[in-house]
């Protein structure tokens, strides 16, 4: 994806099966499955070619609860 741009992540409770759907609706993946802090993720483009990311939050909230920890020599 160039820069400077964006893209509407969508959260869905089975990763595989919304993308199965998106396929079979005509959706077409960019690229294959990846994954970042929250989980499985999947990018794809419509047939206007409008780009969106489906996510399955597996762990949600990961980096916020890692940057709330206390680091070594801090008090907590």
């Amino acid at each position: 994806m160039p820069a400077p741009s964006k893209r509407l992540i969508y959260q869905v409770e089975d990763l595989d099966a919304a993308a199965r759907e998106l396929k079979h609706r005509g959706w077409k993946p960019d690229g294959g499955r990846f994954e970042v802090p929250d989980g499985p993720c999947m990018n794809f483009k419509d047939s206007s070619g409008n780009e969106y990311a489906i996510l399955q939050m597996t762990r949600p909230h990961l980096l916020e609860r890692e940057f709330l920890k206390p680091r070594r020599g801090e008090e907590a």
